[in-house]
């Protein structure tokens, strides 16, 4: 098994970027979507529920559940965010502009990379910061939130009730419905992968 263990490495980095590759392609901002997690589908899925019909409650339950969270806004989050999107937005305007004025200057190359390329970091930077900006006409109301999304999950513990406008309950959430990341795939995997070596050196 150790022999195997630098082959499906590669193999799972591999497989993780080809299945978020095309995904955040065609919208940078599912960088910081929330997804179900396996643990979270098992206590919410009924005693023989069907699958298509698991399937329906809980991918209607991904729009009230984000909507939940998104009743806990960080201010210091989202004035970082606004800023980092005015910046690099500003930054993606001008080349835009530029492309207009000369499609030629886009060829030209800064610290060795063309400005096409800077062009497509710095939208993605934009979409991904301006999906962390909290909204300013956000109505906050945590408990209506989660009686809506109960009727989706049928999942209230009573440790829940009278404080879903808590931290505690907020946290618990989370280990739920987590952030889909790339970027925390890759640190999972990095962790076990260290975690065994340094086993293996112990023995």
């Amino acid at each position: 098994m150790l022999l195997l263990s630098p082959f499906l490495v590669v193999f799972m980095l591999v497989y993780l970027f080809l299945r978020h590759a095309e995904q955040f392609y065609k919208d940078p901002s599912t960088a910081s979507s929330r997804r179900w997690s396996n643990l979270s589908k098992w206590v919410l899925r009924e005693f023989n529920e069907v699958d298509h019909l698991f399937k329906h409650r809980i991918n209607s339950s991904v729009a009230p559940a984000s909507y939940y969270l998104k009743q806990f806004p960080s201010p210091i989050l989202s004035i970082i965010a606004k800023f980092i999107s005015f910046v690099s937005g500003g930054f993606t305007a001008v080349l835009i502009i530029i492309a207009f004025l000369e499609e030629s200057l886009l060829e030209g190359h800064v610290f060795g990379r063309n400005l096409l390329w800077y062009g497509a970091v710095f939208g993605a930077i934009t979409a991904i910061s301006r999906a962390a900006v909290s909204d300013e006409l956000l109505v906050v109301d945590p408990c209506g939130t989660m009686s809506l999304l109960c009727q989706y999950t049928h999942f209230m513990p009573k440790r829940w009730q009278a404080k879903e406008n808590t931290e505690f309950a907020r946290m618990e959430f989370e280990t739920l419905f987590q952030v889909c990341l790339f970027l925390h795939h890759l640190t999972v995997l990095a962790t076990k992968v260290l975690r065994s070596l340094f086993f293996i050196a112990k023995m």
